[in-house]
């Protein structure tokens, strides 16, 4: 298999082929029209946007449908014609989701495409490439979502990209047939995964076409994308495939692995236990477990998409998973022990995470088993008897911010800096009823897309724009700046200063640190550790 390939491949002779590629590909603008554009899988012709150019739905792998369901990406293919880039492709097969209706659009397996917001460029000064990868638990989103839109951030001069991604038992999924058949030869069972790889492995490839650099890339993402960041800096796959990071709410330990049931030591799934709920799925289609691996596997994709499907958006929770091959141990555990690419890191978290566990129905109960014998400090540290959303905040620090401090402290021996981030600015127009910045709510203000969403004020926009910038200017230089705003300082441990996006932008110490040290010592802490 052409990935299975590249997993192996030595990182010399990979930066060579992909030089190579894009000298032939530098320059190939069409002068007749400015938005074709020649790249190894045809040519797709782009929409004038203003000053972006933008394409859409452009293929960056074979559709993993059929033989290719549960495989590894293979190449996308070509195409002779001038192909319109003007629509975006499909999501992946996902259920509906009643807060957001009419944003989905169409759905199906066949759904491997990006999009790409390119601004007017210099041929010799190639672009700063982000490449955004969206989050939704991996069960659910899409690339084409409005407050994705790439338009605003390619006005400060960066070449955006959106991907898709398999999601849910498609996108992550194991049994003991498909071990048998495909185990020898690549990696299995985390094709989200290998999908955001495929991805980065085109822009390696085509993005000069563009006039993008491809040895600037940034790969950012928020919530299961900001997760799926910290898989992409600690797996060895995708080392040389960018050069800096931002993992927006993306957690990193705390009550999510704790959930979850996986062997002691790690917050993933092992292969083992992942191939054990997929022979029990397979059992409850109908599907022989005394089959042969080749009869049972072509069962397993010819089941229709709507049992393969949830009917309710978080139906099926499902996660990256420890095939050894790609993902070989949990991203904690790799982060403590130094084994991550050495880039810079922009990460954060919001001042509300917690809005998230009213979704997945936390409560005191739950809350007070999973800190055992911190739950006495944590109800005094929260003042749990005068607030009672407590449990949810609790939750939220200790899933998404105390784990973006941690990991911003392992990166000390990193020597590119890392940036810290709090956001824990409201909108106006919800500014008197929110207890804080909700899980998801940076998002439109890095693409300053708020006036895709109701109710948007100048004080917004203004938010929005200073943290576009930050963005923008990390993914150019690896240093996040904003004219008019403070210099954010590289996180060191003993000052432990982060950037607070609030009412107003300031650098603030110590910020939580009596209830992140509590999660710290609870969920990494010597004393029960991954208990």
């Amino acid at each position: 298999m052409p990935f299975a390939r590249s997993v192996m491949k030595p990182e010399l002779t990979r930066r060579l082929f992909v030089f190579l590629v894009a000298a032939l590909l530098a320059g190939s603008l069409q002068a007749a029209d400015g938005n074709n554009v020649a790249i190894a899988s045809g040519k797709p012709r782009g929409v004038q946007e203003g000053e972006p150019t933008v394409f859409r739905g452009v293929p960056f792998a074979a559709p993993p449908v059929g033989e290719l369901r549960w495989r590894a990406p293979q190449p996308p293919t070509p195409w002779s014609e001038v192909r319109a880039a003007d629509s975006f492709g499909p999501a992946c097969p996902q259920a509906p989701r009643a807060d957001r209706p009419g944003v989905l659009g169409e759905v199906s397996e066949d759904c491997l495409t990006l999009n790409l917001w390119v601004p007017p460029s210099d041929p010799e000064s190639p672009l700063p490439v982000m490449v955004w990868i969206h989050g939704g638990a991996f069960v659910v989103g899409s690339s084409s979502w409005p407050w994705y839109d790439g338009s605003e951030l390619a006005r400060r001069g960066v070449l955006v990209v959106t991907v898709n991604y398999r999601l849910g038992r498609l996108g992550f999924f194991a049994h003991p047939a498909l071990s048998e058949l495909h185990g020898g030869s690549e990696p299995l069972g985390n094709y989200g995964l290998m999908d955001q790889i495929a991805a980065l492995e085109w822009v390696q490839q085509n993005i000069a076409a563009f006039g993008g650099d491809p040895d600037n890339v940034t790969v950012f993402g928020e919530s299961a994308g900001g997760a799926s960041v910290l898989h992409l800096l600690t797996i060895d796959a995708s080392r040389g495939l960018f050069h800096k990071a931002i993992s927006q709410s993306g957690g990193g330990h705390g009550p999510s692995r704790h959930i979850s049931r996986a062997r002691p030591g790690t917050g993933l799934r092992t292969a083992e236990s992942a191939e054990a709920l997929g022979a029990r799925f397979a059992t409850q289609q109908g599907i022989e477990a005394t089959a042969s691996s080749a009869t049972t596997a072509a069962a397993l994709r010819a089941l229709p998409l709507e049992i393969m499907v949830p009917n309710q958006a978080l139906g099926v929770r499902v996660s990256p998973l420890i095939d050894g091959k790609l993902v070989v141990d949990d991203v904690s555990r790799r982060l403590s022990n130094g084994e991550r690419h050495d880039v810079p890191l922009l990460i954060g978290a919001n001042s509300f995470e917690g809005s998230l566990a009213r979704v997945l129905g936390v409560g005191e109960g739950m809350i007070e088993r999973l800190l055992g014998r911190w739950a006495t400090e944590a109800r005094e540290l929260y003042d749990a008897d005068s607030d009672p959303i407590w449990p949810l905040r609790v939750y939220g620090d200790s899933a998404f911010v105390a784990p973006a401090r941690w990991i911003a402290r392992q990166s000390q021996g990193i020597t590119t800096p890392t940036f810290l981030y709090h956001f824990s600015y409201v909108a106006t127009a919800t500014r008197d009823s929110a207890p804080g910045a909700a899980h998801g709510a940076d998002v439109p203000f890095v693409f300053s897309t708020l006036d895709r969403l109701p109710g948007a004020s100048d004080e917004d926009r203004r938010m929005a724009s200073a943290m576009s910038d930050y963005w923008a200017s990390f993914a150019k230089s690896g240093i996040p700046s904003s004219a008019g705003h403070p210099e954010w300082p590289a996180y060191k441990g003993e000052e432990d200063a982060l950037l607070e996006f609030g009412t107003e932008i300031r650098v603030r110490a110590g910020l939580l640190s009596d209830r992140l040290d509590l999660f710290d010592r609870r969920f990494l802490g010597l004393e029960e550790r991954w208990d």
